[in-house]
């Protein structure tokens, strides 16, 4: 008690005192490739894949392919990252038992 009130003659007026609250960590579902668990190899062939995927979709449509810095939607990277878990690329599925 003595501790505190000699704390607090010390502050300044106006003073408020921070919150401990930390943030949450985020909780990653098996499936997103963002997830700190896997290296970055895996994230980068999970990319590649998407990118892949996205101008065998514009060749087909016969249409320009789009800049390399075009967004991935969310959904074909997880697309993407599944096929690589189903072919065991990188060790994900033997690494996981």
């Amino acid at each position: 008690m003595l501790a505190q009130e000699a704390l607090a003659t010390m502050r300044t007026s106006g003073y408020v005192r921070p919150t401990f609250e930390r943030p949450e960590p985020k909780e990653y579902t098996w499936d997103d490739p963002d997830s700190p668990a896997y290296s970055d190899e895996v994230r980068s062939a999970t990319y590649t894949l998407a990118r892949t995927c996205m101008n065998l979709y514009d060749d087909k449509r016969r249409r320009p392919r789009r800049a390399p810095d075009t967004p991935i939607r969310k959904n074909l990277l997880r697309k993407c990252f599944r096929e690589l878990h189903a072919a065991d690329a990188f060790g994900l599925r033997s690494k996981s038992r």
